[in-house]
C-alpha cells in the first residue's frame, strides 16, 4: 500500500460516536466487510497518517472478461486472485487468435480495471472478450443410477412402439394409349371372328345357342 497499490482485505465497519469531550471518534461495530483499500497520499490526519481510501469493485467478475488461459476453472481463477488481492503482479497466459502469450496482470481498483504487462514490463493492451451465453438448462454429468434408469426407460419405450406398417399394395400400372388401341383392336377382331363362325354354323343348319 505504501507503493501506491491497493489490497483487497477484510475491514471493520466503523461508526462515529461522541466521546466525553464532545468530539466524535470512529468506533468498530463488530461487523466486517471486504473491499479494496489503499492510501491517499494527498490527505493525512492530525498524527501524520495517510487517510485510507476504500473502493468497492468486483475484481473476480472483471477478471473473467479477459482471454486468460484457465480462467474458467475455479482453482486457476483463485490461484490468480490470491496474489492479485494483495496488490501484486501475477504471471498469466493470454490466449489470442489461438496463440498463447506470457504476460502479467495487476489490479487497479482506483480505475476499476486490470492492468496488463508484457514480459519486459511494458504496458500491454488486452481487449475484453464476449463470453458465450449459457443455455437455459446447464448440462450436468449424470450419476450412474441416472444413466442406468435412462437406458431402461429407452428400452421400454422401444418395446411399446408398434411394428412397421405393412407395405401398401402396388397400384396396377396404367396402360398407354397405344396399348389401349391394340387391346381394343384385338377384342374387336375376336368378336368379328366369333360372328363369322356363328354365321357359318347357321348356314350348315347347326343350332346356335
Amino acid at each position: 500500500m505504501m507503493d501506491g497499490r491497493a489490497a483487497y482485505r477484510e475491514q471493520p465497519k466503523m461508526v462515529p460516536v461522541a466521546d466525553g469531550n464532545g468530539k466524535e471518534r470512529m468506533k468498530p461495530t463488530g461487523q466486517t466487510y471486504f473491499a479494496w483499500r489503499s492510501l491517499d497520499f494527498k490527505s493525512a490526519d492530525q498524527y501524520g497518517n495517510f487517510l485510507p481510501k476504500v473502493v468497492f469493485w468486483d475484481h473476480e467478475k472483471e477478471l473473467q472478461k479477459y482471454p486468460i488461459k484457465g480462467i474458467e476453472e475455479k482453482y486457476d481463477r483463485l490461484r490468480i486472485m490470491r496474489p492479485l488481492q494483495r496488490g501484486n503482479k501475477v504471471e498469466i497466459t493470454l490466449v489470442r487468435d489461438g496463440q498463447e502469450t506470457k504476460a502479467q496482470v495487476m489490479a487497479n481498483p482506483r480505475m476499476m480495471r486490470l492492468d496488463f504487462f508484457d514480459e519486459k514490463g511494458q504496458t500491454l493492451l488486452v481487449r475484453k472478450v464476449e463470453k458465450q451465453k449459457l443455455a437455459e438448462t446447464e448440462k450436468t454429468e449424470l450419476r450412474p443410477q441416472q444413466v442406468r434408469q435412462a437406458a431402461l426407460d429407452k428400452a421400454a419405450e422401444q418395446k411399446q412402439q408398434p411394428g412397421q406398417a405393412p407395405q401398401q399394395q402396388q397400384q396396377p400400372e396404367q396402360a398407354s394409349p397405344q396399348q389401349l388401341m391394340q387391346r381394343e383392336s384385338s377384342e374387336q377382331k375376336a368378336a368379328n371372328e366369333e360372328r363369322q363362325d356363328q354365321g357359318e354354323r347357321r348356314k350348315q343348319g347347326v343350332r346356335v345357342g
